[in-house]
């Protein structure tokens, strides 16, 4: 395991998006990550009801997104970062503008 890496995700979440989640797979875990950050908040975004599947429709497709995107573009700095963002609870701000789902207040992207 490295600090900065994949998160481990529930056996039965990676059988849903095992194309996805073929090359994630490759990496050795982290202890923290970019998806990590986006959604640090994640308990608050998820409404009542089906709290699983709302998380497997609305928050795993982004998190697998943030974690392809890491892997393509990784480097020392960038880990240094995401662990200095993750000492001292700053958020992420990925290169695609909407990390966030749309129907999520605002200020929760932010929040730590």
């Amino acid at each position: 395991m490295r600090l900065v890496g994949p998160r481990p995700e529930l056996e039965r979440f990676v059988e849903m998006f095992r194309p996805q989640y073929a090359l994630i797979l490759r990496q050795r875990p982290g202890l923290t990550d970019p998806a990590s950050l986006v959604y640090r908040q994640e308990v608050r975004i998820l409404g009542p009801g089906n709290v699983e599947a709302q998380y497997v429709t609305r928050i795993l497709p982004r998190k697998l997104e943030l974690s392809l995107e890491y892997q393509q573009h990784r480097t020392f700095l960038s880990d240094l970062g995401i662990i200095f963002r993750t000492v001292f609870g700053l958020p992420w701000v990925p290169r695609d503008p909407s990390p966030i789902p749309r129907d999520t207040p605002p200020d929760l992207s932010t929040k730590a």
